[in-house]
């Protein structure tokens, strides 16, 4: 049986998973909202940085990436996850039309579909409800593998 040995490497990353799963568990959502603005101001500085050695077309393009990042970014990712929930819908139905047309008792298959259609409704009418609970899950996975870390140990 080999001894676990610890570093300040695996010390640090240990830590850095517990601290982002605590993040993601505490903020949730808010915390995407925290990377987008950190992203879309980079973009921006980026953008300026370029401008100024010289690079005037990449320069501007990168700023306009940043700036619609950052005024944008809710407002686009909302409408993406309303799209993802419609298609989700769509298929959840057509899966539960598939099941009824072949007379199917394939119970796991209609409790799929079910929670299909739930799921792509719930995207539709509250898009980042499920996306908080994914951060949870997230965060929690990411705490136990900091934990499990300090062992010699990972969980994903």
């Amino acid at each position: 049986m080999s001894k676990l040995k610890l570093t300040a490497e695996n010390i640090i990353t240990c830590a850095l998973y517990a601290i982002i799963g605590i993040l993601l568990c505490v903020l949730r959502m808010g915390v995407l909202n925290i990377l987008m603005t950190i992203v879309g101001v980079l973009f921006v500085a980026y953008g300026i940085y370029d401008i100024v050695k010289g690079k005037t077309i990449p320069g501007i393009v990168e700023a306009v990436i940043g700036v619609v990042i950052v005024v944008c970014g809710w407002t686009i990712a909302t409408y993406a996850l309303i799209v993802f929930g419609v298609l989700l819908a769509i298929k959840g139905v057509l899966d539960l039309i598939n099941l009824i047309k072949s007379h199917s008792k394939n119970t796991a298959a209609l409790i799929s579909a079910i929670v299909t259609i739930v799921i792509g409704v719930i995207l539709c009418v509250a898009p980042f409800a499920i996306g908080d609970i994914i951060c949870i899950i997230v965060g929690v996975v990411l705490i136990a593998n900091g934990v499990l870390a300090l062992f010699g140990k990972k969980l994903a």
